[in-house]
């Protein structure tokens, strides 16, 4: 890539051939960068005020030469413009001097008219008497050039000329300095037409512009001859001139010529490192290059077979449409260019004048150029130079050959020849290719093994199946021969298991019973009559069993259980710890931070949220289905009772005041009121204004939040119990009292809208001692468990007879379940009962314990029940009449 300075050489060169008016277009299309193009402008107008005063010379009309002498610019649209008007030296109207005006003088020679300028020196018509009289062309420097490098250019170009002597080349006739110190020297006037427009403009077919072409290559042979390359080879460089009714080529403007061997004729600094010398699309690749001062006679062959391609085509194979000089560059170095039938054949629009001009039709015309033609253009042009003829002069004997129809030596590029030019101008697609090719066959000989091994798999599977096959059959019969022993003994073990049924219903087992009638159904060798006989035995023991489906050892004396709202999870409080359970997987869930044991909990009403109290003071509301910590508060001192409001959004702590915490909403209770006295459980009526609250003493107190005081409730309870009255509406509640004369209970609903708080209804039970009493979910019913026996007690009227359930001992914990119809109690002695009341009857199933039953509760799809002992063994039993009979023996079995 050329450096900054490089491209603004480069760019300043090539402007200064184009009109002043045409700088800026040129500008924009190659200066990159605004710094560039500041630069450039800088350079241009150092060139303006450097400019010396020469001879105003109108141009002489209709007189036409090379593009040193009659400088054609370049337009980068890929046109030849016409010839620059010299805006030093303006053009007047008319072609000749009037009679007033003096002639100019040039040493020994009258300046007549402004024949063109090039991007150096200016070409005049000029005439001389001495030593004859003739008409000839002045080259001088034109003013701003006289530098020490372009003077020594000029001066390379007049030596080079005066060294060559050929027909076809112009020669050198004289040379000398201005009166200003300018070179100039003369050459023959050549009256003649770029080499292209001669062509077009006669009409003269391939075989005549073939002859031309050839007259050409060898003129430049002559000059390489000489150690002269020419490096601006174009048909605007090559002049055709008719002598004697026959065409001449003449070779002009060697301004760019280099010396093969560096001689007086070139000094090896002439040419200004990153320049760029010659026009683009007639330009070699190497030239191209501007970092490359490898340059040779096949420079000029490439640009002899350029040329050739635009008589061939009517087009240069370089395109330039609009592009900068950079991208021109690029393309010319890297891009191969269409091959001339292919262009030929593409150019719909021009391709009918064109072979017109070549007095052909399309077809013919393509027809022609394909082939020999093609080949030697193609070898001519050839990037790799060392693909090209080596001379002009082999390039002209080629175009003898093919004129004289012997075989050319050119042939078509080979396929591997194709392919390497393919792969170098997609060497990223290639690559792409061949490492898509490389995973291809990796992946087809990863393939080829995956199927061999494959085989050696399925012919392995295939031994191994036969293998199968015999052990199977071996084990069949084998099979065979211990089902029939098996039959023989079936008989047998049926009636062991029949008799082991009858036992455990004498037993008053069921549930072992269900066991050993299922297994005896299950025997294979069973008939159809003994097998329903055996499953309605089951279904019988069934009907009334309850059946463990779960026991876990929390490992504590108990006290208190209950289950979550959507009854996954169940919490106990053993001693001074709270533990909570998943009792479907027997995975205890971790509610402790680890700073104290827990001391009191109670379930939020709707969610699977727990509040724990511990030993610190401090309140925790757990969210167990993901084990973190919702909310906290620390009270400065135990709390004794803990009691969701109905909606879940209050939490009631009890201490020796009762505190009421929102908990959704901030850290710190709100709400405190002194009891006096420790809490120990408490309760919120149905509208959450107002709570019940059990003191240490036994007494009890309303706790009005709107009043901010604790008001005593009639009675106390009598001494044994642990409970808070029971809400029945919003206005009354459910006590017991202790009644001294019949030593007896009595239950009593006090309103506790009246002030003070009066009994409304009372009932005396026939026993001394109540340590539960729970409400059923319709406040129809009220159940109290007491000492040998359980009451259930119409919620509406207590004044009717209650229904007694005699216990054993102490019924200590009493729940309702499935509404009011049914019950679980228990309490001392390992008593455990579900107690079913339909239709005046009574259905009682007892659950075997081997300890004191210190708690129960029914879990939110009142088919399961928990029941916890004294010492902190915690079973979940479910009703065997709602459980499949497969579960029931998976369980059992």
């Amino acid at each position: 890539m050329p450096s900054w300075n490089e491209q603004a050489n480069s760019i300043f060169l090539a402007a200064v051939d184009l009109p002043r008016d045409a700088w800026a277009e040129f500008l924009d299309h190659n200066c990159e960068s605004t710094e560039l193009r500041a630069h450039v402008e800088g350079l241009l107008e150092a060139h303006l005020r450097a400019q010396i005063a020469l001879p105003t010379i109108p141009p002489e009309p209709n007189r036409r030469l090379g593009k040193t002498e009659l400088k054609r610019t370049t337009d980068f649209s890929g046109r030849d413009s016409k010839p620059s008007e010299p805006h030093a030296h303006p053009i007047r109207a008319s072609g000749d001097f009037s009679e007033s005006e003096e002639p100019q003088i040039v040493g020994k020679y009258r300046l007549i008219s402004l024949l063109g300028e090039g991007g150096m020196g200016a070409v005049y018509l000029a005439q001389t008497d001495l030593p004859v009289k003739r008409t000839v062309a002045l080259k001088v420097i034109r003013p701003g050039f006289p530098s020490s490098d372009v003077i020594a250019r000029f001066e390379s170009e007049r030596r080079a000329l005066a060294l060559m002597d050929h027909p076809g080349i112009a020669r050198v006739l004289d040379a000398g300095e201005t009166r200003q110190g300018l070179p100039y020297f003369v050459m023959e006037l050549v009256n003649g037409l770029p080499l292209t427009d001669y062509c077009d403009q006669h009409k003269l077919t391939l075989h005549d512009r073939l002859v031309l072409f050839r007259d050409v290559c060898q003129a430049v042979q002559h000059a390489h001859q000489k150690g002269i390359l020419h490096r601006d080879l174009k048909p605007s460089n090559i002049l055709v001139a008719s002598y004697d009714d026959r065409p001449v080529v003449k070779v002009i403007d060697f301004g760019l010529a280099k010396a093969l061997e560096t001689s007086e004729l070139e000094n090896p600094g002439l040419t200004l490192a990153g320049g760029i010398m010659g026009t683009p699309q007639y330009m070699s690749p190497e030239q191209a290059d501007t970092h490359s001062r490898d340059i040779d006679t096949r420079t000029d062959i490439y640009s002899l077979g350029v040329i050739l391609y635009e008589l061939l085509t009517g087009t240069t194979p370089l395109a330039i449409n609009k592009s900068s000089l950079l991208e021109l560059l690029r393309r010319l170095r890297e891009e191969d260019p269409l091959p001339p039938s292919s262009r030929l054949a593409q150019s719909r629009e021009t391709v009918n004048d064109v072979s017109e001009r070549r007095q052909l039709t399309p077809n013919r015309l393509i027809k022609t150029v394909r082939g020999e033609l093609e080949w030697t253009v193609l070898k001519a042009t050839d990037k790799d130079r060392e693909r090209r003829y080596e001379t002009a002069g082999q390039l002209a004997e080629e175009i003898t050959r093919y004129l004289t129809s012997q075989p050319v030596q050119a042939g078509p590029p080979s396929r591997r020849y194709r392919f390497a030019k393919f792969a170098r101008r997609n060497r990223t697609l290639l690559t792409a290719g061949a490492v898509t090719l490389v995973c291809l066959i990796l992946g087809l000989v990863g393939s080829s093994i995956g199927m061999f091994r494959a085989s050696i798999a399925e012919r392995r599977a295939l031994e191994s199946e036969a293998s199968e096959r015999r052990q199977r059959t071996l084990a069949e019969q084998a099979y065979g021969a211990e089902r029939a022993a098996l039959l023989r003994s079936e008989s047998v073990v049926a009636e062991l298991l029949e008799s082991r049924g009858d036992l455990a219903l004498r037993e008053d087992s069921p549930a072992l019973a269900a066991l050993w009638f299922a297994n005896s159904a299950g025997l294979p060798g069973k008939s159809d009559e003994d097998r329903l006989a055996n499953l309605i035995q089951t279904k019988n023991a069934l009907q009334d069993s309850i059946l463990p489906v779960a026991t876990i050892r929390t490992g504590e004396v108990a006290s208190r259980l209950r289950f979550s709202p959507s009854g996954r999870f169940v919490a106990s409080q053993a001693g001074g710890t709270v533990s909570v359970w998943d009792w479907s997987t027997i995975t205890p869930v971790d509610c402790t931070t680890g700073e104290s044991t827990g001391r009191c909990f109670d379930w939020h009403p709707q969610r699977d949220m727990i509040a724990i109290a511990d030993s610190s003071g401090k309140v925790r509301v757990w969210n167990v289905d993901v084990g973190t910590v919702e909310q906290e508060t620390n009270l400065g001192t135990t709390a004794t009772a803990l009691r969701f409001s109905p909606d879940g959004g209050r939490l009631a702590m009890g201490t020796n005041d009762i505190h009421l915490w929102d908990w959704k909403r901030q850290r710190l209770p709100a709400t405190k009121i002194s009891l006096g006295q420790s809490a120990k459980d408490m309760s919120w009526s149905p509208s959450a204004d107002k709570l019940a609250v059990l003191l240490d003493n036994h007494r009890c107190v309303l706790v009005k939040e709107s009043q901010q005081v604790a008001e005593p409730i009639a009675v106390a309870h009598q001494p044994s119990t642990d409970f808070a009255p029971i809400w029945y509406t919003d206005t009354s509640l459910f006590v017991v009292q202790y009644d001294p004369i019949s030593s007896r209970i009595k239950v009593a609903k006090v309103d506790v809208g009246s002030t003070p708080p009066k009994p409304m209804d009372e009932i005396l039970l026939g026993s001394e001692q109540c340590f539960d009493m729970t409400l059923s979910d319709d406040r129809q019913a009220l159940a109290i468990g007491a000492y040998r026996a359980v009451f259930v007690l119409d919620a509406n009227d207590l004044s009717a007879v209650p229904e007694t359930y005699p216990f054993t001992n102490q019924a200590r914990s009493v729940r309702f379940c499935e509404g009011n119809h049914e019950f679980v109690a228990a309490g001392r002695n390992g008593e455990a009962i579900l107690v079913k009341r339909r239709f005046g009857l009574a259905t009682v199933a007892r659950l075997p314990h081997f300890g004191i039953v210190e708690g129960v509760d029914v879990h939110p799809d009142q088919i399961h029940f928990g029941t916890l002992q004294s010492d902190g063994a915690l079973t979940v039993w479910r009703d065997a009449r709602v459980m499949p009979i497969v579960e029931r023996l998976d369980r059992w079995g």
